[in-house]
């Protein structure tokens, strides 16, 4: 079934499909989805539901359900087609009931993976698409979701000469597309790793206005600079960045025993040298 009508209640429009597979695969997650509607999207399939080769898609309940009550909905997944202008229609031809143990309901095989990424179809052009969901029973307002990238306007690179080292440390703030962040470096490592290794994190400042379903996801590297003819030690990190959490990075990105050694070029007259460069930047948001 296809139809000209778009989502009535939640449309996810995913800019680089591409990105967001490597992106979960990195997490160690399986699954995406838009924050406040909770319609979300399995780009390889739902495993535990036998949804491999397939596009699973999926509606789960975001406010907590109290022991007993339950909510039962119909539902439907609406694919957009870019090249006729038009919607394939999923429809779930079963009730489904939501409660506290069951919280997420979908269809596992929504479109088969071959045809949903077959240019020919239009559902995959660009490596963008467009995703929607309609909840009956549920009333609300239609909640819509973006996860784009954020084309490179500035140098996305900061280097931190570092000539006094105290146990933390914060760099000065620097500008990275219109954001300001910071570098904290924990001299004889943090957490787990106390003792034991140099720890080095990225820290976003500005998180106001990450709120009501916006995150910023950041692929970059740290890196301590060899000062002598070695190798530099990087480490590449994954970070969502919300109003929850604006900090991610390296506990354990020396050990001390290299920082140490005045042989391996790390620390050189007590002078050590950290670098961030980021190399990815997607916004993820609830409009």
């Amino acid at each position: 079934m296809v139809r000209q009508l778009p989502p009535a209640h939640c449309t996810l429009k995913i800019e680089s499909f591409s990105k967001l597979e490597e992106t979960l695969v990195r997490t160690k997650n399986d699954s995406f989805e838009s924050i406040e509607f909770g319609a979300g999207v399995y780009p390889k399939g739902n495993d535990r539901e036998n949804g491999e080769g397939h596009l699973s898609l999926y509606i789960r309940v975001v406010d907590k359900l109290s022991a007993g009550s339950f909510i039962n909905v119909m539902s439907r997944f609406l694919i957009y087609d870019q090249i006729q202008d038009n919607y394939l229609v999923i429809q779930d031809l079963k009730e489904r009931r939501f409660h506290p143990i069951k919280t997420e309901w979908g269809i596992p095989k929504a479109i088969d993976l071959s045809t949903f990424h077959d240019i020919s179809k239009g559902f995959l052009l660009n490596d963008c698409c467009i995703l929607g969901a309609e909840v009956f029973v549920l009333k609300g307002d239609n909640k819509a979701a973006s996860f784009s990238m954020v084309k490179p306007q500035t140098i996305r690179k900061f280097t931190w000469r570092v000539a006094e080292l105290k146990e933390s440390i914060g760099s000065p703030s620097f500008a990275i597309e219109g954001r300001q962040w910071q570098l904290w470096l924990w001299s004889r490592g943090h957490g787990s790793e106390k003792g034991r290794s140099l720890s080095l994190y990225l820290t976003l400042n500005d998180v106001s206005d990450l709120i009501a379903g916006r995150t910023l996801y950041a692929e970059f590297d740290l890196c301590i600079k060899n000062q002598l003819k070695g190798h530099d030690r990087r480490r590449t990190v994954h970070g969502w960045f919300s109003k929850g959490r604006s900090t991610w990075g390296s506990v354990d990105l020396l050990p001390l025993t290299e920082l140490d050694n005045p042989s391996k070029g790390f620390k050189v007259n007590e002078v050590v040298i950290v670098e961030v460069k980021i190399n990815v930047i997607f916004l993820l948001k609830d409009v």
